[in-house]
């Protein structure tokens, strides 16, 4: 049961990936507004304002700061996401 559990998890997560790729793959090179959720070790988790996607964007910012990412890549096959902190004080760009 844990197992096929686990597999549904996964699913939904690709699914997610897959549709915040589709939402953000016309934004390549755009800055946009969201809020940092949670700092963790490769990076900082954001949540876009419009459109409403999560992220990992790469350095240090303490949840709830509002900030402004750079989107730069979307590889929307696999769902991936990249993206780079604007002016961020921490930043590893």
């Amino acid at each position: 049961m844990a197992d096929s559990s686990r597999r549904a998890s996964a699913a939904s997560r690709t699914a997610a990936d897959l549709v915040e790729a589709a939402a953000l793959e016309s934004r390549v090179g755009a800055e946009l507004e969201g809020i940092a959720v949670r700092e963790a070790k490769d990076g900082t988790e954001v949540w876009l304002l419009d459109p409403a996607v999560s992220l990992r964007v790469p350095g240090s910012v303490p949840a709830g700061t509002r900030v402004r990412v750079r989107i730069e890549g979307v590889d929307r096959a696999s769902g991936a996401i990249t993206a780079a902190g604007v002016d961020w004080p921490h930043s590893s760009r």
